[in-house]
C-alpha cells in the first residue's frame, strides 16, 4: 500500500498524465523523411573516449522507428547527425549518439538501432565504435 502511494507521487512529480499524453515533437530531415524524438537529452556516463574512468557528457537523441528497415533507419541516423551536429557542439559537447527504437523504454534495454559519433571544433560528426 505504502509503495503504491510513493510510486504515484513519484509518477505525479515526474509529470504524470500530462507526460504522458503530451505529443512528441517532429522533424523534417535533410533527406526527406521527417522522424518522431522521443528523446533529446544531455546524458552522462561514467568512461570517457579512451576507456579512462570519469564522468563524460554526451548530447542523446533517440527517434521512433519499427527496426524493420535498417537501410532507412541508418540513412535517418546520419541524417539527423548531420543536422544537430554543429548546434550539439555549440553547446559543448564533445559527442553523440543517435538511436532509432521502438520506443525510448525499447532503448534503455539495448533494443534499439545507434551510432556514435565525434564533434570536433568545426562542429563536424565523425561516427566512431566506442570501447
Amino acid at each position: 500500500m505504502i509503495a503504491g502511494v510513493l510510486g504515484l507521487a513519484l509518477w505525479l512529480a515526474l509529470g504524470g498524465y500530462t507526460r504522458l499524453t503530451t505529443p512528441n515533437p517532429f522533424w523534417p530531415l535533410p533527406n526527406g523523411d521527417t522522424i518522431e524524438v522521443l528523446t533529446n537529452r544531455a546524458q552522462s556516463d561514467f568512461t570517457d573516449d579512451s576507456g579512462h574512468l570519469g564522468v563524460s557528457r554526451y548530447a542523446l537523441l533517440q527517434f521512433r522507428s519499427s527496426l524493420k528497415d535498417s537501410v532507412r533507419d541508418v540513412r535517418d541516423i546520419q541524417a539527423l547527425a548531420d543536422l544537430v551536429c554543429r548546434s550539439a557542439q555549440a553547446h559543448g559537447y564533445r559527442r553523440l549518439k543517435v538511436e532509432a527504437a521502438a520506443n525510448a523504454l525499447f532503448a534503455v534495454f539495448g533494443l534499439s538501432r545507434g551510432r556514435w559519433y565525434r564533434i570536433d571544433s568545426a562542429g563536424q560528426c565523425e561516427q566512431y565504435e566506442p570501447l
